[in-house]
């Protein structure tokens, strides 16, 4: 039970999209994974392999803060970008001038990279772990780890390179309503050059205005999950910023028929959801309008949307 809250606790941590708060849960993952009593986490800098965490140092253990790119497990490990322990020189180099200068530093280390197969970033090290955990199926978890950990720290800077761009709303983990405007611009000039298929969706919730404050919020976050998973991952799902139209789906590629079936979709999950908490009768609405040769321009596609949104209380 203990291994599974380990690893339920830390791969909720590896989904931190701050690098702040993602280097430390890494590195905390790893050594409680491994049964390691001390560990550290040391990035690349100019100066070569800085600490930048540590896992169960005492207080009056000196270890070194900065560590050469050749020397130790640590810097060999970064260096040579793949996972080197103190097993592959006992016993086995009989020439010790060709053994780590800083044998000292850690009994095995590992790459840590900025993608799954992206340049080295930092180097998980393991100071100290029970005699009997250190094995060949020790080595392998720890590759496993490294390898979880680079593509949250994938993902990690996904998200802040679309964060910089005013491309991803942070809260809502979906597109801002300024993309939308600018892809749907795009593709319904794709469309336009290319005679391609392309609909557009308007989502209101029935019921909305009567939510209370404190439980419209969670409510919104829940809706933007389902939107999300219930679309292709080739689609836009966008915040509108209307009151009662809070999101928008570009549906790329898709005809009338294949946008219909879609909303068909997210209606029958939006049914299936347990909504007991919020009280208020909710029911959720799409509108949709698909692309033509007669569609004057983007904006026109969307007001349509729009329209057809309206209709459905006429």
């Amino acid at each position: 039970m203990s291994t599974l809250i380990t690893l339920y606790e830390g791969a909720r941590r590896l989904e931190a999209v701050s690098l702040d708060e993602l280097y430390p849960a890494i590195l905390e993952f790893s050594a409680k994974t491994l049964g390691a009593e001390e560990a550290a986490l040391y990035l690349k800098d100019e100066k070569g392999w800085s600490l930048a965490h540590k896992f169960g140092w005492k207080g009056y253990e000196r270890r070194p803060l900065v560590i050469q790119p050749l020397e130790g497990i640590t810097g060999l490990a970064g260096s040579a970008g793949k996972i080197v322990s103190i097993r592959d020189f006992v016993g086995k180099e009989k020439d010790l001038s060709k053994t780590p200068q800083f044998l000292g530093d850690a009994i095995m280390a590992g790459p840590l990279k900025g993608s799954q197969n992206g340049p080295v970033v930092g180097v998980v090290s393991v100071q100290k772990m029970p005699f009997l955990n250190f094995n060949s199926a020790t080595v392998n978890l720890f590759s496993f780890l490294l390898d979880w950990g680079s593509r949250s720290l994938e993902h990690a800077r996904f998200v802040e390179a679309l964060r910089a761009q005013e491309i991803l709303d942070p809260e809502f983990q979906v597109y801002s309503q300024k993309y939308f405007q600018s892809r749907l611009g795009q593709e319904f000039q794709r469309s336009t050059t290319y005679c391609l298929p392309l609909s557009v969706g308007v989502v209101r919730v029935s019921g909305l205005d009567y939510l209370k404050g404190e439980k419209k919020k969670p409510f919104l976050l829940l809706l933007a999950n389902l939107l999300r998973e219930s679309c292709r991952e080739i689609d836009v799902v966008a915040l509108q910023g209307e009151p009662t139209i809070p999101f928008a789906i570009l549906w790329i590629t898709a005809t009338d028929k294949s946008a219909l079936e879609m909303k068909g979709k997210i209606i029958d999950n939006f049914e299936e959801l347990r909504l007991d908490e919020f009280e208020e009768k909710l029911t959720l609405e799409i509108g949709i309008s698909s692309f033509t040769p007669q569609t004057k321009d983007a904006a026109s596609l969307l007001s349509m949307a729009k329209e057809a949104l309206a209709s459905q209380r006429s």
